[in-house]
Formats: C-alpha cells, structure tokens, sequence
C-alpha cells in the first residue's frame, strides 16, 4: 500500500468543516464525509477543499460536513450501530423531534446534530441542493462513484475517469444517499480510495474540484482541473465506465465471516472461485464478474457485491 494517512484521532473536528458562500449566484453544494469514523480521508480533503476554494472566483454555496465525530476520535467505523444504516424516512422524523438531551444512542445523538445543520442550511423548502458523498473503503483499488439520480448524475460524471456504479445508491435503503435521493436532491456517493492510503485525500479532492468545475462553480483553469482529471485516469485505468450491481452477499456477525486476502476493489472473480468463508465453509463466486467492496474490516454487513459492465 502507498502511504498511510496519519491524523491525531484527539483533534475534535468540527461539524461544519467549511461553509463558505459567494457573492455570485449558485445552487448550493454539501458535501458529507466520515459517516463511517475509520474513513477520515474525506474529512480531511474538505478541510483543504474549503480553504482553497476561498481564495479563488467561485458561484453559489458550499458546506462541508464531518458525519460521525466520536467514532472519527476513536477510529472505528461506529460505536453501537452504522450511522449510515439508519437514514430511513420514519427514523429521521423521530429523532428530529427529540432533544439531543432525549437521545443515548451515540449514532443517533450524531443524525440529530447532522439532521439540525442540514434543517438550518435548507431552511428554504423550495431550494433543492446538490449533495456529495465521501467514503473510502477496506480493500484497496480504484475510486469509484455510485449514481442515484442517473439521469441527471451521467453528464456530470462523464469526465471524472473514474467507474461509477448504477442502481446500488437506490437499493441501500437507510443509507444516507438513499435518504438525500428521496428527498428529491441530486447525490452522488464517491468511494475514494482505501482507508488508511493517503492517495485517498488526493482522490478526494480531485472528485470535489471536478464536480465543482462541471457544475460551472469554478473556471477550470483557476481551479487546475488538468491535474485533478490526471489523478484520477492514472487510479483507473482500463476499467469500465459504468457498471451495474449483480450480485450482493449480505452477512451477520454471527456469521464469522473472514474474506480472502488480497482482493482489490474491481478484481475479475470467476463462477465457483472462492472468495471468501464463514461457519458453513468456503464462499464461491456465484457468477463471474468484478468484485465490489470485499470487506476487510471489523464491522459490516456486507460481505462482498459483484458488478458487471452496464449496457449502455
């Protein structure tokens, strides 16, 4: 692996990283990162972004925002449940009705304070806002997007040069992007990398100034959109532009699930190669095709997807 990102799990992020607004006119763009507190690349990528962008000819509103800070302190991707499993649209209404003081459950006392950011940023109910999604993964490979509005999402990803997968984000039902999506906003989920690889920040950043730039936010050249599209072509090369979910293996703890060493994110996998195993034995493939989040970590429920190139 490339180098390891190394911050100070005791610095206290703050729950808006940036929030910066310009004099000209412009949709507003939010940008999530670290709903997953081992996932800190995208955290640290807005704090540059947000500073950076200050100094430069921009249009509209832009707020990023750091998701779970006390697993962020800890470096563990929750505490007692996944923040981004319990975006369903009940459980949103009832913790916003609560009190922070009302709320044990630590995921729940980090959605209500995100819930109030983002009920203060869109106190307009007309004003729809573009949001981002920033993620890392456990296995190492090639940063990648998932699409939820897809009509609208295609043109805007066209020259980032990375794959962009369609269908999944509609399907993950409590995540967040699923809960922006059913609100009615634009989100597009950017998986940047592996946890711990410092080419992850990068990554981040590339996806953020080149979305602001094909937004028409920034002026392309100001902002070095050559060398941020560079990053990203050399990341993924070869692969496809859009796949397609084929394949999910859901797990639980009680599982034991232990996947295989050495997957990386889009490794070909053939039907019947073992991939990973768990108490009932070893995990075929059940079709050929390009693995998807190979889970190598501690917490998760999702064992492994398999994607295939779209048919466009």
């Amino acid at each position: 692996m490339n180098k390891k990102i190394e911050y100070d799990t005791s610095k206290q992020f703050n729950r808006v990283i940036t929030h910066v607004k310009s004099d000209k006119e412009g949709p507003i763009v939010i940008a999530m990162s670290g709903l997953h507190g081992n996932e800190p690349a995208g955290v640290i990528a807005l704090e540059k972004f947000g500073k950076q962008l200050q100094k430069i000819n921009f249009k509209g509103e832009f707020v990023g925002i750091a998701g779970h800070l006390k697993a962020l302190s800890l470096n563990k991707r929750y505490i007692n449940r996944d923040l981004n499993r319990i975006w369903h649209m009940e459980n949103v209404e009832k913790i916003r009705a609560k009190s922070i003081e009302e709320i044990t459950c630590p995921e729940e006392k980090e959605q209500k304070e995100i819930i109030d950011v983002l009920d203060k940023i869109l106190l307009d109910k007309s004003r729809k806002a573009i949001f981002f999604d920033l993620h890392t993964t456990s296995a190492q490979g090639a940063p990648f997007t998932l699409i939820a509005n897809e009509a609208d999402s295609r043109e805007l990803v066209a020259n980032l040069h990375v794959p962009n997968i369609l269908g999944l984000a509609k399907k993950l039902k409590g995540t967040f992007i699923y809960y922006v999506y059913s609100l009615g906003h634009m989100i597009i989920a950017y998986e940047a990398g592996q946890h711990e690889a410092f080419d992850s920040i990068d990554n981040s950043s590339a996806f953020l100034w080149i979305m602001m730039s094909n937004l028409g936010l920034i002026d392309p050249e100001e902002a070095h959109i050559a060398k941020w599209q560079d990053i990203l072509a050399k990341s993924s090369y070869n692969l496809p532009k859009y796949l397609t979910i084929h394949y999910h293996h859901h797990i639980e703890e009680r599982d034991k699930f232990t996947m295989l060493p050495g997957y990386r994110t889009f490794q070909e996998v053939e039907e019947g190669e073992i991939l990973a195993k768990d108490i009932n034995g070893p995990i075929r493939a059940p079709l050929s095709g390009r693995i998807l989040f190979p889970l190598y970590q501690g917490q998760g429920n999702d064992g492994f997807f398999i994607v295939k190139t779209a048919k466009q």
